[in-house]
């Protein structure tokens, strides 16, 4: 006996409303992405920066100042080669004076400038860089070019932007097999690249070499001699895994970088992080940016309602078995899944590729309060190969969703096995490895801590290396601001408990290191705030006095008053 169809659509209701928002499923062969990470938004011309960010004479700025430009970079800075052995790479890095007046000093009255600052702006694994980044970009706007601005107007300060890209991203990839420098042509070329000095490790090392070498002393000064010692100030700026290497680049090498700013930087690796979605449930009841209990409710019960199908129940039967089409085959018409149903029987691991992960993409760490549509799509990069071989060989964050979890998906169908399986598969590294990995990273930097373990630790790819600080790490704490978003699921694993020395920010209301993309005027006076207080603590440390420095308590939390 047929039911009544408006008592189905009623009983169904949640797993209805998913479907407009759901994308068809990939073929089951796919590799889930496990760091979803937000498009990087195309670059017009001529943008104005607002808030903190307009040139002299309120100019506007375009890329025509910045150099792309590649230096020699070693190859493995833990081997014991030789001076004259050494295996370089061609890494790329870019460079602007726009804050430099040049043959002035800081009266304008001709002469030396001696108020100068080097700021840094970290590459990782978000979009590749290009001449935009130290223009207008996700990567270091809000935050690294605002409060640039701000000095060279301001106070008279010369300020050189610098931007590095991370090895194995972008450009910046090292010989591969005969392709040369950069990355091969076809996608194919990305499964053969030899990953062993990819690592944070060998990144901050980058770093480090990068702000000492005689090309980027030359840009601070052309008259540079070799012999003559820099006395700069490098600040570092960074959000999400460059914001882990800004920070991590102060704490253990406080000799070359002077602070670092650290926005969204999850610097407590960990395997299996649950967290992210239960953090993602939270943010579906958060009316702050536009969730609610009902929103959470209809994601909930939409996928409970899956995963009921796809355990053998069906729309019409209503569970007492009368059905011409069983529940598997409902939902791939539903959803209308590739290869149909035969592609959600054929193993339990593709039910959990196409319903672990979830149905639709909550924009929990790009959520953007100047998108209109009901769900701002997040997508990819070219990048996503190198992050997945660094999530298997040094920090894990894979996002499940456990069967004793809040998420809101479908609970039990996305465990961290599924994740040590990949790691296995792609990349030959085993569980256990996995596992070690991540522990060695957190005692090599300290996690939470930020207390590195200066002894021998064996990293990514069994080398061997020795932090050479010693009791210095202890200074390398001092200058680093943290800063987090609270919607963003990501701060479940970043640094919150600041003081006087590394201050931390909660800016309520944004999202995965929102205040460092281009100003807008959508902007929430939360973000506005953050800006604000990251451009005075910074200033502070370089010896320039303002009105709304940070409490010597160290967290600050930046909320909206009602």
């Amino acid at each position: 006996m047929n039911k009544n169809p408006h008592s189905i659509m009623k009983k169904f209701a949640p797993l209805l409303s998913l479907l407009p928002l759901t994308n068809a499923l990939p073929p089951p062969q796919r590799i889930p992405d496990i760091l979803e990470r937000i498009k990087q938004q195309q670059q017009q011309e001529g943008i104005q920066l607002t808030q903190g960010g307009a040139s002299k004479d309120s100019a506007i700025i375009s890329d025509d100042d910045v150099e792309t430009l590649y230096f020699h970079q070693r190859l493995d800075h833990f081997s014991q080669e030789d001076e004259g052995k050494l295996v370089t790479f061609q890494q790329r890095y870019f460079y602007t004076s726009r804050y430099v007046q040049s043959g002035t000093d800081s009266n304008n009255n001709g002469g030396v400038n001696e108020k100068v600052l080097a700021f840094l702006c970290v590459g990782g694994e978000g979009p590749s860089m290009d001449p935009s980044v130290l223009v207008d970009s996700v990567h270091c706007t809000g935050d690294m070019i605002g409060l640039a601005d701000k000095l060279f107007n301001e106070h008279n300060y010369d300020v050189h932007l610098f931007a590095l890209e991370h090895r194995y991203y972008g450009e910046s990839f090292p010989p591969q097999k005969g392709v040369g420098y950069l990355r091969g042509e076809g996608e194919e070329d990305e499964f053969q690249v030899d990953y062993t000095n990819l690592s944070s490790r060998q990144a901050v090392k980058d770093i480090v070499g990068f702000v000492k070498s005689p090309v980027a002393l030359k840009h601070l000064n052309p008259s540079h001699d070799s012999e003559t010692e820099n006395t700069i100030p490098w600040i570092t700026f960074g959000g999400s895994y460059p914001g882990m290497l800004s920070a991590w680049s102060h704490l253990l090498h406080p000799e070359a970088i002077f602070a670092a700013v650290s926005s969204s930087a999850p610097v407590q690796a960990q395997l299996d992080f649950s967290q992210y979605n239960d953090h993602v449930g939270s943010d579906l009841e958060d009316e702050f940016v536009g969730g609610s209990k009902e929103c959470h409710a209809i994601v909930k019960e939409g996928h409970e309602q899956v995963v009921e199908l796809l355990e053998g129940h069906s729309l019409e039967s209503d569970g007492d078995g009368d059905s011409s089409e069983d529940g598997v085959d409902q939902v791939a018409t539903l959803f209308n899944v590739c290869d149909g149903a035969e592609s959600l029987r054929a193993s339990r691991r593709n039910q959990e590729i196409f319903v672990g992960d979830g149905l639709i993409m909550v924009p929990a760490q790009g959520n953007d309060p100047s998108c209109t549509g009901e769900i701002c799509n997040i997508k990819g990069n070219a990048n996503d190969r190198s992050w997945m071989y660094q999530t298997c060989s040094e920090f894990g964050f894979y996002q499940t969703c456990n069967e004793d979890s809040h998420c809101p998906y479908a609970k039990g169908y996305h465990d961290v096995s599924r994740d040590l399986e990949f790691c296995q598969t792609a990349f030959g590294i085993e569980p256990d490895i996995v596992k070690k990995n991540i522990d060695s990273t957190l005692s090599y930097y300290g996690g939470w801590s930020l207390t590195p373990n200066t002894g021998e630790h064996m990293g990514p790819n069994n080398h061997s290396s020795m932090l050479e600080n010693g009791d210095d790490t202890l200074h390398g704490q001092e200058r680093i601001i943290f800063v987090t978003g609270d919607v963003d699921p990501w701060t479940e694993l970043s640094f919150t408990k600041g003081n006087k020395d590394h201050p931390s920010i909660s800016v309520h209301g944004a999202s995965h290191h929102f205040w460092t993309h281009k100003v807008k005027d959508s902007d929430s006076d939360c973000v506005v705030t953050a800006r604000q207080t990251i451009y005075d603590t910074v200033s502070d440390w370089v010896g320039v006095s303002t009105h709304l420095l940070p409490s010597a308590g160290g967290e600050i939390l930046v909320r909206t008053t009602e």
